[in-house]
């Protein structure tokens, strides 16, 4: 794993090349601590850059950058392929080493860009330089969990893995973007290809796009890249549909086989590995296949907060017993959330607020002194039908469609203006309602989250694309229309859904959270707070083969009572019956109890009048009256709260020019 930079100039520009190369690199030094390199052609109008985080080939036969055996091609990569060691039977070469990065370079040089694309199995993001053509390629893995970013500044092309390697060349060549204020505003994290800086953007995951030097000189919002996506949740076709009936006949066996496979095939390395078990069904489920194929005793990982609502550190406890791993377990306090919060803008380097960012920071740190790479469980809601809304808020609506619109909306409105501290009581009265399951986690936020969609919206978008209030936001920023570039045609699933009312595909839901969320929110906040401290995370349900089987897989497998169904079943039979009847809790923190608190003090900071007017981004009036409204617990606010923390003490850290 490791932390990849690049600048692609005209001789004209060759000084701006030599002067930041130097400078960008070292920004990503966390990303790769046991080594670095840079290359650069004769003229100086092309630099690569390189730091290490050595797992496989721990020698200097595996540094980068890194030149083929033929000399055409240089390679910068970030990140693993799971497979390399079988595909080297695929091309007649003598090896120099044993790194993925020689065998996915010296395949590029054989068999070709795309082909070896279709071949290879792993996460992945890189530059490649190609000395003949003169043309820079960069690439980015299907699920998107290794992070490119690039841009066009001072007329020279830039790419790097974080954007904090782009502010360092200076925060005045930049302005901020406003459509991605809006998103973060919205969605608590910046979807592709938009990022918080104005001409700067991120590669969509499964994509690969190709520069020359005739497009040095040209805005790219004026003249977008043609990117090529070379991999795809709908279309994609790994294997040959062959047997595919019989294969569907035992879906829970094939299931269990195709996981295995992968976790075996994830651990791969020169140096221990070991995971992250919160408890949860998913990474449980995990730990127990890495146990059966670790060659020494494994080592899990956990956090465990006091509030028994967000605490599965009882049940990582019984998982670990079980599979006999040395067991690891650090408790996570106000203290320690006050901490995490004051490096989000370190660690991010981009604004990103799903608060469940604090203690993958916290636990990323843990592991890291105790090892330089970890399994995780990730990816198995996006895959699996894991969250609650996927059916149960599908049902909700089925019902509410018996009813005039505009009659549910008002039904909906009064509900939504009863007090957190109401429902609180009624819920200790009658032991929770009977919408959800009795023993729901955090009931009161999802009624308020519930009956504030139902309230506002004629379809189910609103329970998937969370809406954004204009109030919230200074009308200086609302003059540009919302972003409808190249990152995921939303409106054509939404289209598809509003035809069909109260007839839901659910798959088309998972596959906006698949193409979406889980690149840009989930995977983001491993990979840059694991990274932070040169942790590699793995996520062996980030498979090829096994995400294709889910995505094809019967409907009726998708559509039963219990979400994650045959997951839940493999880890019952694999710890013990009825392990997996439980709460789904999620990895995360009680922000929205601590936000009135412990934390009370630095919101108020934050969020403070002086701090709000000075960037003039938000209404002082509206965050006011939502640190009230969180205060006297009649609104949960903790995601708007969150957000606008996280933005402010952004901003503070770094001085860009606000508006465009």
């Amino acid at each position: 794993m490791c932390g990849i930079v690049g600048i692609l100039s005209n001789k004209k520009n060759s000084n701006f090349v030599s002067k930041y190369i130097k400078v960008i690199n070292k920004t990503l030094r966390h990303r790769g601590p046991d080594s670095n390199g840079i290359w650069t052609n004769s003229n100086s109008s092309v630099a690569l850059g390189h730091n290490r985080l050595s797992i496989q080939d721990l020698s200097k036969k595996g540094s980068q950058p890194m030149i083929s055996s033929n000399g055409k091609y240089i390679i910068v990569f970030n990140g693993e392929i799971y497979n390399h060691l079988e595909l080297r039977n695929k091309i007649h070469h003598k090896w120099r080493g044993s790194s993925d990065t020689e065998t996915l370079l010296e395949l590029i040089s054989k068999l070709g860009l795309k082909k070896t694309l279709n071949l290879i199995s792993g996460m992945f993001a890189f530059g490649l330089w190609d000395k003949k053509k003169e043309e820079l390629i960069l690439v980015r893995d299907l699920y998107g969990e290794k992070p490119l970013y690039y841009g066009i500044v001072n007329n020279s092309f830039v790419f790097a893995s974080e954007l904090k390697a782009f502010l360092a060349i200076g925060p005045n060549n930049y302005k901020i973007d406003n459509n991605g204020v809006l998103e973060l505003l919205k969605r608590s994290y910046i979807p592709s290809p938009l990022t918080i800086l104005d001409n700067v953007f991120k590669l969509p995951p499964g994509n690969f796009l190709k520069v020359n030097k005739n497009l040095l000189n040209k805005s790219l919002k004026k003249n977008p890249l043609n990117f090529c996506k070379f991999q795809n949740f709908e279309t994609i076709n790994w294997k040959k549909k062959i047997n595919l009936k019989k294969k569907y006949q035992n879906p829970e066996i094939e299931i269990e086989n195709l996981l295995e496979k992968s976790v075996k095939e994830q651990l791969i390395s020169d140096v221990p590995v070991g995971c992250f078990l919160s408890g949860g069904v998913d990474s449980s489920i995990i730990s127990v296949f890495a146990k059966k194929y670790s060659q020494k005793q494994l080592k899990t990982f956990s956090i465990s907060v006091e509030d028994s609502e967000y605490n599965e550190s009882f049940f990582s406890k019984i998982v670990s017993k079980k599979i006999k791993s040395n067991h690891f377990s650090k408790k996570f306090s106000s203290k320690d959330m006050l901490k995490m919060a004051k490096q989000t803008a370190k660690v991010y380097s981009e604004p990103f607020a799903d608060s469940s960012q604090l203690p993958t920071m916290l636990l990323s740190e843990f592991a890291r002194k105790h090892t330089k790479v970890v399994l995780s469980g990730d990816g198995a809601d996006e895959f699996f039908g894991g969250y609650n809304r996927y059916y149960k808020l599908n049902n909700l609506w089925k019902i509410s469609c018996f009813f005039p619109r505009a009659v549910v909306k008002i039904f909906f409105k009064l509900i939504y203006k009863i007090p957190n501290y109401v429902y609180e009581k009624i819920f200790k009265f009658f032991d929770y309602f009977y919408f959800f399951n009795k023993n729901i986690v955090q009931p009161v936020t999802k009624y308020q989250k519930v009956s504030y969609a139902f309230s506002k919206s004629d379809n189910l978008k609103q329970f998937f694309d969370n809406v954004t209030k204009e109030n919230w936001i200074d009308k200086k920023i609302l003059h540009e229309k919302m972003c409808k570039s190249n990152f995921i045609d939303f409106e054509r699933y939404f289209n598809k859904i509003n035809k069909k009312e109260n007839k839901i595909n659910i798959q088309d839901i998972i596959f906006l959270d698949q193409s979406v969320s889980l690149s840009d929110d989930m995977l983001c906040k491993v990979d840059r707070a694991s990274m932070s401290v040169g942790l590699e995370t793995r996520i062996p349900f980030l498979n090829k083969d096994l995400t294709y089987y889910l995505n094809n897989i019967p409907k009726k497998f998708h559509h039963l009572k219990t979400n994650k169904y045959i997951l839940k079943k493999l880890l019952d039979r694999k710890i013990y019956s009825g392990f997996s009847k439980r709460p789904k809790m999620g990895f995360s923190i009680p922000l929205d109890k601590w936000l009135r608190t412990e934390l009370k003090e630095f919101m108020l900071k934050i969020l403070s009048k002086k701090e709000i007017e000075k960037y003039k981004i938000l209404k002082w009036k509206v965050v006011n009256n939502k640190i009230k409204e969180h205060l006297q617990n009649k609104k949960n606010n903790e995601r708007f709260l969150w957000s606008a923390i996280v933005l402010n003490l952004w901003l503070k850290s770094n001085k860009i020019n606000i508006y465009v």
